[in-house]
């Protein structure tokens, strides 16, 4: 098997997927094993160099400049982990928390992201968010997780339009349900 050093130019409808046999990976797909990321093209199989995972342990807090004070999870969260191929970063995330603590203010999740997002065109990437035991939110309203250049490894939350015909933040007050929970991906190209 070939080693690949470059950049893969191309993921669109890849099926990225984990398996320790070979046999499962068709032509185009991407898969991982316990020794690195794996790509098939034209029948041959390749190893991919320029992969990294890891898992984070991130902070809850609430207010810019928040610190997490006195926020209690659900036991096993929070919990993110992330793939990086080439510059493509992918996060998933899962936070259930207790009890919102003692801070006020936006919705954020200190230290969730691996890399600092590229400044490029808008600097900025977002992803819609699953949620649970919110108060005040109407059942199935949005919740957008985002970052934006300059704003450090920190994943921020909004809700959808609350009739003020823009982004509203998700506040200390939504979360006091016993649990609450949120959860989603985001993708972003790495500084």
């Amino acid at each position: 098997m070939a080693e690949i050093t470059a950049p893969i130019p191309h993921f669109a409808g890849v099926n990225v997927q984990r398996s320790d046999d070979p046999a499962d990976v068709t032509d185009g797909d991407v898969w991982v094993r316990d020794n690195g990321l794996w790509v098939r093209r034209d029948g041959v199989t390749e190893l991919y160099r320029d992969y990294e995972e890891g898992t984070l342990v991130p902070t809850l807090a609430f207010g810019f400049g928040g610190v997490g004070a006195g926020v209690a999870y659900f036991t096993g969260y929070p919990v993110v982990r992330w793939v990086r191929i080439g510059d493509l970063v992918n996060v998933w995330y899962n936070v259930t928390i207790t009890n919102n603590g003692s801070e006020s203010g936006q919705a954020i999740l200190l230290d969730a992201l691996p890399y600092e997002i590229v400044h490029d065109l808008s600097g900025r990437a977002s992803g819609a968010v699953k949620h649970a035991g919110m108060t005040g939110l109407a059942a199935g309203q949005a919740i957008t997780a985002w970052l934006t250049e300059g704003n450090g490894p920190n994943l921020y939350f909004s809700i959808g339009d609350t009739g003020s015909g823009q982004m509203d933040p998700l506040l200390d007050t939504h979360m006091v349900s016993n649990p609450c929970q949120v959860q989603g991906h985001i993708a972003y190209r790495r500084a």
